[in-house]
């Protein structure tokens, strides 16, 4: 539809690559690990230990699921695997 160089209706632009929806942009480059950590900090930038706590009981009802399932692949690769 449009030419390749046009950039459509909006004049001649480079294309950009996506946002990460969950990690906003920043003028700033942070490292990955502070922006984590960022996430466990409340608005005035002191640590929430509700939402550390809350993460680790995740954390932890995943690990409890994934262990038996874990557990039993395996016993089906040690089965499997040739001798």
């Amino acid at each position: 539809m449009f030419p390749r160089n046009q950039g459509g209706p909006f004049g001649s632009r480079e294309p950009r690559s996506p946002r990460n929806p969950f990690f906003p942009s920043s003028p700033y480059k942070k490292n990955a690990s502070h922006v984590i950590l960022d996430y466990f900090k409340n608005n005035d930038g002191r640590w929430d230990i509700e939402k550390i706590s809350q993460s680790i009981g995740q954390v932890n009802k995943i690990v409890k699921q994934a262990d038996p399932l874990v557990k039993q692949m395996t016993s089906i690769v040690k089965k499997t695997k040739p001798k």
